[in-house]
């Protein structure tokens, strides 16, 4: 499925392309489209074989870590306050994910002393 994954992007850009007029901006701030080309599609590779090596829960709360961190990063770079039940409902997400993976790695260490 990797190989897809820039087929299926390619594809959209294009949809979305004929809708608006992308390449005003792309003169402009060219660096900028690039760089978020390369993690976005990055990311998408990495979330695709991710599931190879972790479970399917850890994948699904990893994913859940990307939309609690988006409106934080926003908040710090552009100062736009998300509001407290944001905070909140983050604070739950990366609470149960390191209660997730606490016992996963005390279920490692376990292992690994018998």
């Amino acid at each position: 499925m990797i190989p897809a994954i820039p087929v299926a992007y390619i594809g959209a850009a294009i949809m979305v392309g004929m809708f608006c007029s992308p390449l005003d901006g792309l003169q402009a701030q060219w660096q900028l489209f690039i760089g978020h080309g390369a993690f976005i599609g990055a990311a998408s590779c990495l979330l695709a074989l991710g599931p190879r090596y972790i479970s399917s829960a850890e994948v699904s709360l990893l994913v859940l870590l990307e939309s609690v961190l988006a409106p934080i990063l926003v908040w710090v770079v552009i100062g736009e306050n998300p509001g407290s039940w944001a905070l909140v409902g983050g604070a739950v997400v990366i609470g149960a994910l390191l209660v997730s993976n606490l016992f996963a790695l005390r279920g490692i260490t376990e292992v690994r002393h018998r």
